[in-house]
C-alpha cells in the first residue's frame, strides 16, 4: 500500500464533479479539492487510467504526492476547533 495526497484544480464543473466522485471511491476527502488515498498497486493503476479518461490534459491539473511511512509518522491533523488530533502511526 502507498499513501498519496491527491489535489486537483479543474475549471469545468462537470469534469470536477466526475473526478471528485471518482476520488471518493479511492480515498477520503479532506478539503474540497484534496483527498487522502491509501492505494495498492492495482488501485493506483486503475485510478490513473480512470483519471486519464476523465481529465482534460490542457485545462485540468491533478497532482499526486506520495508519502512514505517516515513522512506519515510526522503527519499532523487539526480538527475544526483548531486543536491537534493526535493520531499515532506505527510503521512496521
Amino acid at each position: 500500500m502507498s499513501f498519496f495526497v491527491v489535489a486537483y484544480d479543474i475549471p469545468d464543473n462537470r469534469r470536477r464533479l466526475r473526478i471528485s466522485r471518482l476520488l471518493e471511491g479511492f480515498g477520503r476527502r479532506i478539503q474540497k479539492s484534496v483527498f487522502e488515498c491509501d492505494l495498492n498497486r492495482d488501485c493506483w493503476q486503475r485510478l490513473r487510467l480512470e483519471l486519464a479518461a476523465l481529465a482534460d490534459p490542457v485545462e485540468d491539473k491533478v497532482r499526486f504526492y506520495p508519502l512514505c511511512g517516515q513522512d506519515m509518522a510526522f503527519a499532523l491533523a487539526w480538527d475544526k476547533a483548531g486543536f491537534p488530533a493526535m493520531q499515532r502511526v506505527w510503521v512496521v
